[in-house]
Parts: structure tokens; sequence; C-alpha cells
């Protein structure tokens, strides 16, 4: 999502972009599109979500390694 400003940036240009946001029919586009993202992020991100379970797996098979080596790896003896 964005414009991309071509050479040197100069403060017309830089006008003309933030106005082609503000009020074309390609910033309405661009406001729809990172809505549906935003609402596609918010349900991977839930509880139950598939981000959500992928960093949840993720943080239990790392604690995994840390529960079976508190019985193996005993540096003080």
């Amino acid at each position: 999502i964005g414009l991309e400003l071509e050479h040197d940036l100069e403060r017309g240009e830089i006008e003309k972009v933030v106005k082609r946001l503000m009020t074309d029919k390609e910033a309405e586009e661009l406001r729809q599109k990172a809505g549906e993202m935003k609402e596609k992020v918010e349900l991977c991100m839930r509880e139950g979500g598939s981000s959500y379970k992928s960093l949840n797996d993720l943080a239990e098979f790392i604690l995994s390694f840390q529960r079976s080596s508190l019985f193996t790896f005993q540096p003080w003896l």
C-alpha cells in the first residue's frame, strides 16, 4: 500500500501525492485494501487464529527443550 515518489523529493510533488491519497478514487481503493488487510491480520492474531496458533506452537516447542534439559543438564555438579 502506498505511492512511490520518483527522483528528488520536492514540496510540490509531495503535496500532489498527499492530495491523491486524500481525494482520488485510488485513495479510496488503498483505504479499502488497508481495511481488508487489517481484518485479516486481526483474524490471524485472535486466539485460535492461524498466526496465534503458530506462535503458540513455536513457544511450546522452545519451552519443551528447556523442560527436558532441566533434568539432564546440571553444570553445578
